[in-house]
């Protein structure tokens, strides 16, 4: 610029005239500005570039320039690429809230190029603006270019993607099944909105969900079907996978090889890539049952002739229903079928009454956990030998392997028997001719011949009355009770008498004087239960095992007395009779 005083005039035209050779001296100028391009928007938690153009538009070039760019708050410094014959501010990466400087020697007309690259937190979402200045210590014509404001964009942009798996497989009908979703977080921005979603396979139904902190699930009720649907509270970090656990229930009814296929969803409207939001999984079903049964006789005498009663009992322990469920009874020789009670839904065929047979009883399909209880009557037939054992098995079996095949039969066993059946030898040691004043000893074997015991029931078993020509002294048992009454001259004996087993009984009785050349006759009586029922209602007389006669009576003939004792001997003649007396009763 020139001066325009009058002054400056003058000495123009001086200098013009006086020494025309001079040349008028000049002030450099420059004119430098600065600009900044950034694509728009950016994604949270990734670098990007501010571009920085430094012009210098002359005419001079501009000595000393500066550039400074301060980084807006909250972004990081990472990097920079430097024009050619500039150096700058050294700044270590990741610093939040940097002033990148940068300065020269000088700056030629044209331009330089500046990239510096920054950085946004995952969780950065808005505006973010700064301010890039240059200067220089030449003049500059217009000094309105020399700043820039840039503003940054910044908002959440996430890649959510969803796994999932499930298992068992294949899965039992009547278990449960569990599903495994996975869902990740692949950045780069903190995912503030997102939701999974699980529909379960039908006819499967809600048991229960865990689900990772931060999240709040949605379910239907359990023992329904529905969507499991779980929304993000909180936030989650990239890189971070949250995974939930949904169980739910296979019906025991499921056939099986059916496909039970299911699809997980993620969904978040900052996510930005949608291809990788869903994932499928798939299990196959199997039945897996185990039936069993048992069978109990009703607690009773089997006797020939008689009723009884078998409790058939068919369970499936599950987990899954078995489907084509028979049960079977082959009835053994000795019963004869009466009758049969089945629960609902159980079709069966029997043999006609009072007659041997099978017996099959079937259903569609038994459910896990059911119990099905049959009450079987029989007759046993009155032919039957006593001791005959009856064995009667039932099984069950369906129209698919059992996975337990062990417990598909059962067995009540008993055997034939015969009610008791007591008679009685009775014999006297000695032979059959004694004397007057001896001591004989009667024998009584009581034999049963029935396979049932006769019990020691209300009442004698046995009772035996002395003739008056014999006074008692003593009794005795092998077993049982034997009492010896004196006074009445009467022997009782209560006891049991184990089936086809004997019990012995001995009874001691003093000879009369005066009874020579007489016969003595004697039977006991017994009393048993021929029935079974707890009663004596049967009575028989003892018979002499030494004569071919049924049922006779014990007898002796009476010898003379011995030679008349002097009173010395009778004296010792009682007392040994006497304690002879003493000892038996003892015994």
């Amino acid at each position: 610029m020139f001066k325009s005083s009058a002054a400056a005039t003058i000495v123009f035209a001086a200098q013009f005239f006086f020494a025309p050779q001079a040349v008028m001296a000049q002030t450099a100028s420059a004119s430098i500005q600065v600009s900044v391009t950034q694509p728009q928007p950016v994604a949270a938690g990734t670098n990007f570039d501010y571009v920085i153009q430094v012009n210098n538009e002359g005419p001079d070039n501009a000595a000393n320039p500066s550039l400074s760019f301060p980084l807006p708050a909250g972004l990081a410094f990472q990097s920079e690429s430097v024009a050619p014959g500039w150096s700058c501010n050294s700044i270590t990466p990741g610093t939040v809230g940097a002033t990148v400087t940068c300065t020269a020697a000088t700056l030629a007309v044209g331009s330089d190029a500046f990239t510096i690259t920054a950085s946004s937190p995952p969780t950065a979402s808005g505006t973010f603006s700064t301010t890039a200045t240059v200067s220089s210590t030449t003049p500059d014509p217009e000094s309105n270019d020399n700043s820039f404001d840039v503003t940054v964009i910044i908002q959440p942009s996430s890649d959510f993607s969803m796994a999932l798996s499930a298992s068992p497989n294949p899965v039992s009908a009547g278990t449960n099944l569990t599903w495994t979703m996975t869902v990740t977080n692949n950045g780069p921005s903190t995912g503030f909105n997102a939701s999974a979603d699980l529909p379960l396979p039908p006819p499967t139904t809600f048991v229960s969900v865990a689900a990772p902190p931060g999240w709040s699930c949605v379910t239907p009720s359990v023992g329904a079907n529905g969507s499991v649907t779980c929304s993000l509270t909180s936030t989650i970090n990239s890189g971070v996978s949250a995974t939930f656990t949904v169980v739910s229930q296979v019906p025991s009814s499921l056939a099986a090889g059916t496909t039970l296929p299911a699809t997980a969803t993620v969904s978040s409207p900052d996510d930005s890539i949608p291809a990788n939001d869903f994932a499928t999984a798939s299990v196959q079903s199997a039945v897996v049952f185990d039936l069993g049964i048992t069978k109990t006789r009703t607690p009773g005498l089997v006797l020939p002739g008689s009723s009884q009663q078998y409790t058939i009992v068919v369970t499936n322990s599950g987990p899954s229903d078995a489907a084509g469920v028979t049960m079977t009874d082959v009835l053994p020789a000795p019963l004869r079928f009466a009758s049969l009670a089945s629960p609902g839904g159980w079709s069966c065929t029997t043999p006609t009454p009072g007659t041997n047979g099978t017996i099959t009883c079937s259903i569609p399909s038994l459910a896990a956990s059911a119990v099905a209880t049959f009450t079987l009557n029989v007759v046993v037939d009155p032919a039957t030998p006593g001791g005959t054992p009856i064995n009667n098995t039932s099984s069950v079996a369906a129209s698919v392997p059992d996975s337990n095949g062990s417990n598909n039969s059962a067995t009540a066993s008993a055997a034939v028997g015969t009610p008791a059946n007591i008679s009685a030898a009775k014999s006297v040691a000695g032979g059959t001719t004694h004397g007057e004043g001896s001591v004989v000893t009667y024998t009584i074997v009581l034999t049963n011949a029935g396979t049932l015991a006769q019990a020691d029931n209300p009442g004698n078993e046995l009772t035996d009355v002395l003739p008056s020509s014999l006074t008692l002294i003593g009794a005795n048992a092998a077993s049982g009770t034997a009492m010896a009454n004196i006074g009445t001259n009467t022997v009782t004996w209560n006891g049991a008498i184990p089936g086809s087993g004997s019990v012995t009984i001995s009874i001691q009785a003093f000879v009369h004087y005066g009874t020579a050349g007489t016969t003595i006759s004697n039977q006991a009586t017994i009393s048993y239960d021929s029935d079974a029922n707890g009663t004596n209602d049967a009575s028989r007389q003892s018979d002499d095992p030494s004569t071919p006669a049924p049922s006779d009576p014990t007898s002796f003939t009476v010898a003379g007395s011995v030679p008349a004792l002097s009173t010395t001997m009778l004296v010792l003649l009682g007392a040994l009779l006497a304690a002879m007396a003493l000892f038996v009763m003892k015994t």
